[in-house]
């Protein structure tokens, strides 16, 4: 299996600070799925190696969105 890393933000008060959590899964549909639960109340960037794949925003006002990076 291969290994994913999550990125969260710790707050706005600390630019480029953040919190990685790696995780194992067989593909890039299983990292996503992985990832959506891990970051279930937070904001994210799921990346594989040094690629970012894509970004998890979580906003009380709006719920959740998700973007796909451009390959």
């Amino acid at each position: 299996m291969k290994v994913y890393t999550l990125k969260f933000r710790l707050d706005d008060h600390h630019e480029g600070a953040s919190e990685h959590l790696q995780f194992e899964a067989p593909d890039m549909i299983r990292a996503l799925l992985i990832a959506h639960e891990r970051a279930a109340r937070r904001s994210a960037e799921l990346w594989d190696e040094a690629r970012k794949l894509c970004t998890i925003r979580r906003d009380e006002d709006r719920g959740q969105s998700l973007r796909a990076q451009q390959a």
